[in-house]
């Protein structure tokens, strides 16, 4: 359990008056007569005439005061740190970027690392695989706020292959917490896992989803086409790089099944495909039934 911090400052305060009253307490004992006299923490030296001067010993109190706030401090360090907010290039881990998909070569990593002491930012690292970099040792576009706790990483032309994207946060008393997640780089532009349904498709009941997978950022638009069985285009759409359908990674399109020529499709067989320029990126074959 987390000890709140203003808790720590009451019970501080309660210590010291409690002290100053002990002081009070045995002052006023002591004073009352001459030579030499003490209590348990305090020794006071009276003259002839009644003045006292405290010449002895306050440690006591004050070495419990500070065991004790040492103690307090000590054990307000017990939930390790916390990773929020992870992404790779402005996509959700976990949500917008699942286990496999592809990400650019040259992506950015981002996420808030906090903790409720202090982030240990020799020992927490950021990275892919085996290659991790210490959050202190973070240069030029890649940084660590200790203050507000943002972390931007950018990754250096990762090899084509399989790779584990990693955050591992320590704090100033060891408990550390990692967030990972398996991904792909490739520098073959492609669509991948191209998923068409429903499949067979009635427009009179509602939109078609078109989904894939870009393996790489793009430089020209994505163009996506619908041929009928005797090869006549009926429908086309531009998509823009970095927009919905654009993008590196998982993407998906709304289709509402209404032609070029502001028709419903009719009942027949359809070939949907997908290019970049003059890259054929993926196809798939469409039943439209009504």
């Amino acid at each position: 359990m987390r000890i709140n911090k203003a808790l720590i400052i009451s019970v501080s305060v309660a210590l010291l008056v409690s002290a100053a009253f002990a002081y009070t307490t045995d002052w006023n004992s002591l004073s009352s007569g001459a030579g030499d006299t003490e209590s348990e923490n305090f020794k006071t030296r009276t003259d002839v005439i009644g003045s006292g001067v405290v010449q002895g010993n306050a440690s006591a109190v004050n070495n419990t005061i500070i065991g004790f706030l040492a103690a307090l401090l000590q054990i307000t360090d017990v939930q390790p740190p916390v990773i929020s907010d992870f992404k790779i290039d402005g996509k959700a881990v976990g949500v917008e970027v699942r286990d496999g998909d592809y990400i650019d070569a040259d992506a950015e990593l981002t996420a808030t690392v906090t903790d409720d002491v202090a982030v240990d930012a020799a020992a927490s690292e950021v990275g892919a695989d085996t290659s991790l970099v210490a959050f202190n040792q973070l240069t030029g576009s890649s940084s660590y706020d200790a203050a507000s706790g943002a972390l931007t990483y950018v990754f250096s032309n990762l090899a084509d292959g399989d790779h584990t994207v990693k955050i591992t946060a320590f704090d100033s008393s060891g408990k550390s917490t990692e967030e990972s997640i398996a991904v792909k780089v490739t520098s073959v532009l492609k669509a991948v896992g191209l998923l068409v349904y429903p499949n067979p498709y009635n427009p009179d009941a509602g939109d078609l989803r078109i989904e894939y997978q870009l393996t790489q950022k793009l430089d020209a638009p994505i163009e996506i086409f619908v041929f009928n069985q005797i090869n006549q285009l009926t429908y086309r759409r531009t998509v823009q790089p970095d927009t919905d359908g654009g993008k590196v990674g998982h993407n998906t399109i709304y289709w509402d099944g209404v032609d070029n020529f502001s028709a419903k499709l009719s009942p027949g067989i359809y070939f949907l495909k997908i290019a970049s320029g003059t890259k054929l990126l993926g196809k798939h074959k469409i039943a439209v039934l009504r």
